[in-house]
């Protein structure tokens, strides 16, 4: 065999081997499925007597069993059996509080796509509402965290309810906290939190950075204000706000819009680019005329 056809063959061979491997991982993608759970799952006795029951499931409904990872070898991790649901307990069972939830998804270590596992995490004051489903808490993706500044529009400010504010980071670091009344457009809550507790980027983290702070407000002309959060690093953050007589408490979480591209084939007539030179055009020829 020649020298041209030997080269053809072995290019050949290695774009076949190239798409396999692009097949591969994107049937299963190389990595692990990750959210942060932000909360400790379990008890946790709280202020005016109360006992914080935490829960967070997990659902696999791929055809393949779910590996959590955790301080063991992988063969001794908790496995979340194909089709099936199971109470999430905190593998890093020696470093309670937030975490990520992390499941192999690899070539090398086969798991669930992204799409087969599904979280839920509920927290209630069992001593209160022993038979209440509890409140839902949100979870946060990777993507969820960012730079910048995250803003809560309108957070309850009252002398009958408490604010925690909980942040979460990608790294350590420190954040901002703003809080301007709605009415006054007065600075109500200014402070810094130091975010401690990280253990490595989001690529191999199982623990983000974590800070918290319980909100002191003046009772004034706002009933409610708008709270900046600013850091350098990636951040994720919610609020809490909790009743002192009953203990029913309500949770505040960012989110904005996201950027969708509409072409002109796909948008409304009236507001495509098409439709407003043709318009224009239109209302410019009948003036001339």
């Amino acid at each position: 065999m020649d020298g041209g056809k030997l080269f053809f063959m072995l290019r050949r061979c290695m774009v076949l081997f190239l798409m396999a491997i692009a097949l591969a991982a994107h049937a299963n993608p190389f990595g692990d499925l990750v959210v942060l759970i932000p909360l400790n799952p379990g008890h946790l006795a709280g202020a005016f007597d109360t006992d914080w029951r935490t829960t967070v499931w997990v659902h696999n409904s791929s055809d393949i069993d779910a590996v959590i990872n955790c301080p063991s070898d992988l063969d001794q991790c908790s496995k979340i059996k194909a089709h099936s649901t199971i109470e999430l307990q905190n593998p890093w069972t020696s470093t309670p509080g937030p975490f990520f939830l992390r499941i192999r998804a690899g070539i090398i270590t086969p798991g669930p796509s992204a799409d087969g596992v599904w979280v839920e995490m509920r927290t209630a004051d069992v001593g209160t509402s022993a038979r209440s489903a509890g409140t839902e808490i949100p979870l946060a993706r990777p993507s969820d965290f960012r730079a910048g500044t995250l803003i809560l529009p309108h957070v309850p400010v009252n002398n009958h309810s408490r604010l925690r504010l909980r942040v979460y980071g990608s790294s350590n670091g420190s954040a901002t906290i703003r809080g301007i009344g709605s009415t006054s457009g007065q600075p109500l809550v200014a402070s810094t939190l130091t975010l401690a507790g990280n253990d490595g980027n989001l690529a191999g983290a199982r623990f983000p950075s974590y800070a918290e702070q319980l909100l002191s407000t003046p009772i004034g002309a706002d009933d409610s204000m708008r709270i900046e959060i600013t850091s350098t690093s990636s951040i994720w953050a919610f609020i809490t706000v909790t009743d002192n007589d009953s203990q029913q408490f309500t949770v505040i979480a960012p989110a904005n819009p996201e950027y969708v591209p509409i072409s002109v084939a796909q948008s409304d007539f009236r507001y495509s680019t098409s439709a407003f030179f043709s318009s224009s055009l239109s209302a410019r020829c009948l003036k001339a005329s």
